[in-house]
């Protein structure tokens, strides 16, 4: 029964691609929407995709390898020279030097295979948005989406959750594998619709809400605490809209205040798992012990993350100097850990030493910065806080080590340079300028 329920969402999504190509007409997007389509509607079947080995790697990450590789080659190459690759082409050198000095190359590989995503999605995004205009770009965009969002659905109308949770709490993630690469799929669902340029404010509030509650729904912690900048922006901005600019500063102070005053009120009524984050906030000292210090009650804290950071922390601290300025080797936990970081700053530490550690947080505070310069009061603040959202999930989980993550990263950042670059939000252009414009502004010294 749910193989069928799948195999109508795979279609379903198809159509919709389809749908986006009778105005999406050049080669390339049309191949980028294809490929973001095929990898979400593989994962629907993660009993073949996944189990189904073709050489040393599953299925879905051969077809997954031979995509992104099909994108590069179709690109224009002359948008690698976007200043906006800087930091991505820095934590890559940094990953190359690690994997060398630790003779990783597997781990390099496997960086270059992922950050390879986000570079083509994001050139072909910002393309796309060159071609035919933001909208038209981003509504393409979404309708990739709309597999693992109709399998989202399906499994809240048959009643097919997922429970894993060690509190009992259960997650709608479509039958697809992890609820953190789902919850990814869902926050993109929640970040695209915010921005697409829907027919009236209605239909906005109702597409974000949708997005939001699939986040909810998919219940992972990380994720759905990493709406709460957006949700915030989103608010803010459609409580100040009609505020005179007179009366502005007034709205302001007092909308904070009433954020402020509802605080202690929204920490007391937090389910469980949540109110652990007030918890950890008032005993801090935990993050100070050694991982054999910790009590059995400690161990549990946040589905056991507190324990995989600190054993994290103190094999990095143990290691040698050339181990605490680049790293054991990227991917190389495997070797050390049975789980990855579920931290993304942690895990750079680990992988890349204090060079990665530092190229990382450039990087999310360089992409967070990039909004700040356009005009539009919406594009910036809601595109800003949803690089934040995404910032705030590498907390305590790693949205960027998976390849949904990175290709979220990538449409977000690629939107964010576009309109930063001065385009007017729907911005299309005319055929006969499409062209020039895709030769335009690639230099290493622009947006």
């Amino acid at each position: 029964m749910w193989m069928l329920i799948a195999a109508v969402g795979c279609l379903a999504g198809l159509a919709a691609i389809l749908l986006r190509f009778r105005e999406i007409v050049d080669g390339p997007t049309r191949a980028l929407l294809l490929g973001l389509w095929l990898r979400y509607a593989l994962q629907a079947f993660p009993d073949y995709s996944i189990g189904i080995r073709v050489g040393p790697v599953s299925l879905l990450a051969a077809v997954s390898i031979l995509t992104v590789v099909a994108l590069l080659l179709i690109l224009d190459h002359r948008l690698l020279r976007l200043r906006a690759l800087v930091p991505v082409y820095v934590l890559l050198a940094i990953s190359l030097m690690s994997g060398l000095i630790n003779r990783a190359p597997m781990g390099i590989a496997t960086d270059f295979t992922k950050w390879s995503f986000f570079i083509a999605v994001m050139l072909l995004s910002h393309r796309a948005m060159t071609l035919y205009g933001s909208d038209r770009a981003m509504r393409a965009l979404l309708a990739t989406l709309v597999t693992p969002a109709f399998m989202m659905m399906a499994s809240v109308v048959f009643n097919n959750p997922k429970s894993g949770e060690l509190d009992g709490s259960i997650s709608y993630i479509g039958g697809y594998v992890h609820e953190s690469m789902f919850s990814t799929l869902m926050y993109a669902v929640f970040a695209l619709c915010s921005l697409v340029r829907w027919r009236s404010g209605a239909t906005l509030a109702l597409a974000v809400c949708f997005g939001a509650v699939a986040v909810v729904l998919a219940n992972y912690r990380s994720t759905v605490i990493s709406l709460l900048p957006a949700l915030t922006a989103f608010m803010a901005l459609v409580y100040l809209k009609n505020v005179q600019p007179r009366f502005a500063a007034a709205a302001i102070v007092s909308l904070a205040i009433l954020v402020i005053g509802a605080l202690p009120f929204a920490f007391n009524s937090l389910p469980e798992r949540y109110a652990e984050i007030t918890d950890v906030a008032h005993n801090l000292h935990i993050m100070m012990k050694e991982p054999l210090e910790l009590t059995a009650a400690e161990r549990l804290i946040f589905s056991g993350r507190i324990r995989i950071w600190l054993e994290y922390i103190h094999s990095f601290t143990n290691g040698t100097y050339v181990n605490y300025i680049i790293g054991f080797g990227p991917n190389l936990h495997e070797r050390y850990f049975r789980l990855v970081a579920h931290n993304t700053f942690i895990s750079a530490l680990w992988e890349y030493g204090y060079l990665g550690f530092i190229a990382t947080i450039y990087m999310s505070i360089y992409y967070v910065l990039i909004p700040l310069k356009i005009n539009d009061t919406y594009d910036r603040y809601i595109l800003s806080s949803l690089l934040l959202g995404i910032v705030v999930n590498g907390l305590a989980a790693m949205p960027l080590w998976t390849v949904e993550g990175l290709i979220l990263y990538g449409q977000l950042v690629a939107y964010a340079v576009w309109r930063a670059d001065g385009n007017p939000r729907p911005g299309a252009a005319t055929p006969q300028t499409s062209a020039q414009r895709i030769g335009s502004g690639t230099r290493l010294g622009s947006t």
